[in-house]
């Protein structure tokens, strides 16, 4: 896999099809660009298709701060954007790549044609920065072994029931990494806020946002979704789903995805 270096850190990405325009598609915490796999499968004769490792996760560099992680993800997607892909493109983020879309959005790009958020939590209001903030002190102040197997619980409950290819997919390279460094950005949530509000990211009438969730996700509670932030967008809830439902609803998923991509081009 080809590697950008952004601010000398090693940012890992994977490269597949061809086309006019580029489909960025952006894991969340704690997985990889392997997950995305049925998008790259159904996508790829289509457009080009781009697939990064975020920092901590991957091949790509760790031991970041914590704090300002999730920016470093996007300076590094923005300057793939502009460097290599340099074509129009679409970006879509799952779960904690929420942030760094909004990040992409603050910083923009003249070659961005829109964005998707998948399951992705708006984290702008006090209750739901303390509830972040109490699950990571939760799970930071067990010892390894606990960590782990605790870890383990919390993220199978994200996927429902799944064939077991899915399951294999979704926490193979979780159960891998430093869970401890995992875990730490989500402990820093409002100390991020403070230097990046989530409520200064720009909207623009000119760029199609769509926003999908699940109602055994974000979409069980309307104060953490990304509509209270972009209130005219594009939004879809998938029922009877939990948070990884672009896996296990890879076909209803890939559908609406592939018809927002064709109405924006």
């Amino acid at each position: 896999m080809p590697a950008h270096h952004f601010k000398k850190f090693r940012f890992n990405y994977e490269m597949t099809g061809a086309g006019e325009t580029a489909l960025i598609l952006i894991h969340g915490l704690g997985g990889s660009n392997r997950q995305w796999r049925y998008q790259k499968e159904f996508f790829s004769p289509k457009c080009q298709v781009v697939t990064p490792d975020l920092f901590e996760h991957g091949a790509s560099e760790k031991g970041i701060d914590p704090v300002h992680v999730l920016r470093l993800d996007a300076g590094a997607i923005i300057e793939l954007i502009e460097n290599v892909i340099k074509k129009p493109c679409f970006i879509v983020g799952h779960s904690l790549a929420g942030l760094i879309l909004g990040e992409i959005l603050r910083t923009g790009s003249s070659l961005l044609r829109g964005a998707v958020f998948v399951d992705c939590a708006y984290q702008k209001f006090e209750d739901i920065l303390a509830a972040r903030e109490k699950f990571a002190r939760s799970m930071l102040a067990l010892d390894d072994n606990t960590l782990r197997i605790e870890a383990e619980k919390w993220y199978r409950g994200l996927i429902g029931p799944a064939p077991a290819v899915d399951e294999e997919l979704i926490l193979n390279d979780f159960l891998g990494y430093n869970l401890r460094q995992i875990f730490l950005p989500v402990l820093h949530c409002r100390e991020f806020n403070k230097y990046y509000p989530p409520e200064e990211i720009p909207i623009s009438d000119s760029l199609p946002i769509l926003i999908l969730e699940a109602d055994g996700g974000v979409g069980g509670d309307f104060r953490r979704s990304w509509v209270n932030h972009f209130k005219t967008a594009d939004y879809y809830l998938f029922e009877h789903a939990k948070h990884f439902f672009f896996v296990t609803h890879q076909n209803q998923f890939n559908a609406i995805l592939a018809r927002f991509l064709n109405s924006e081009k």
